[in-house]
């Protein structure tokens, strides 16, 4: 589901590194 999610936002960025995404994420559980 996440990837459907971050479809429109990986496009709308262009190029989304995995980093970024673990970042947010790891963010996002503290």
């Amino acid at each position: 589901m996440e990837l459907e999610i971050f479809k429109p936002w990986r496009s709308y960025h262009g190029s989304i590194s995995v980093e970024h995404l673990q970042s947010l994420f790891r963010g996002s559980a503290s």
